[in-house]
């Protein structure tokens, strides 16, 4: 992507207007391509490529800076490989509810009751983490790296709650990876939601294919996209190497959050830096959906550990 980017950009600065990383070095991407010491401060979410019309991806830059050159990962790979807090399922289902690491901390009570809704239909759950976090660091991850805690255990299929487990695991290996959203309909449990022109914020884990939001809109009355030409959530990594940066993004969730008062999303991970932005009033479509409607949680080292030795059914 990096001699793509050099050889095609033609240098409309589109990406530059929408992305503050690259606004704050007023840079594009052709100039980004020359700038790996500038790699760690991309926020991989691709908003770039979603304007250029060469389709420059200035996440596959960053990328490719990071293979070639990776982030330090110690921390990261301490934590996460294998993911500390894990909890593996232990029934012999062929359909596993993957829960990743952030949906326990963020959402508990959303989470027990998914986790008894599929125990009903003889589906047990992992607590795990995708490996997101360490391949981002430019970590190359094989699919028997990122499937690790489901091979050789007779798993046929994982249910994702988190578009970012979603993205990471679909397509890298023989087990079939659909959305908790695809599974509750299947199993006829998703109905309309009663709310009225609700305002949506898509993840960067979806915005690429949309797979999540497509199972979710038939169920809604009507929406609106306020959110749509704000920056990822911030999460990415980014912000911890520029805090300019990082308060851009922030302002800009806060001014349009003032006038739409709530954000509804369905990612985990956005809840963590929504919290940190004082946007109380998040809703997650999940707990939404299952009648929940529980506030992002403000303990989520607390819940995380609960989760280590939360019971499996029998």
């Amino acid at each position: 992507m990096i001699s793509y980017a050099r050889d095609n950009c033609i240098q409309c600065g589109r990406c530059t207007r929408v992305c503050p990383f690259l606004e704050h070095y007023a840079m594009d991407l052709e100039g980004f391509s020359h700038r790996p010491d500038l790699r760690s401060e991309c926020y991989l979410c691709d908003n770039c490529k979603r304007v250029c019309p060469k389709t420059i991806s200035g996440r596959e830059i960053a990328m490719e800076m990071r293979v070639k050159d990776p982030l330090p990962a110690r921390k990261v790979r301490f934590q996460k490989d294998p993911y500390l807090l894990r909890n593996l399922q232990k029934k012999n289902t062929k359909t596993l509810l993957y829960l990743g690491c952030n949906y326990p901390g963020q959402y508990p009570e959303t989470c027990k009751a998914l986790i008894a809704l599929c125990a009903e239909r003889g589906v047990d759950f992992s607590v795990d983490c995708c490996k997101k976090p360490i391949e981002q660091k430019g970590i190359p991850l094989s699919a028997d790296k990122i499937f690790d805690s489901v091979k050789d255990r007779g798993i046929e299929r994982l249910i994702c709650c988190c578009p970012n487990c979603y993205r990471t695991m679909k397509n890298r290996g023989d087990i079939e990876v659909i959305s908790v959203y695809d599974y509750l309909e299947e199993e006829g449990l998703l109905h309309t939601l009663p709310e009225e022109d609700i305002p949506v914020y898509i993840p960067c884990g979806d915005r690429e294919n949309l797979d999540f939001f497509r199972a979710i809109e038939p169920y809604l009355k009507s929406y609106r996209m306020p959110y749509e030409s704000v920056h990822c959530c911030g999460l990415g990594g980014g912000g911890k190497h520029n805090a300019d940066v990082d308060g851009t993004i922030k302002d800009r969730f806060k001014e349009i959050y003032e006038e739409e008062k709530s954000i509804w999303t369905y990612c985990a991970s956005c809840s963590i830096r929504f919290n940190a932005y004082e946007m109380n009033h998040a809703v997650n479509f999940l707990s939404a959906f299952l009648g929940i409607y529980e506030a992002p949680s403000t303990s989520y080292m607390k819940n995380v550990i609960s989760f280590k030795g939360y019971p499996h059914g029998k």
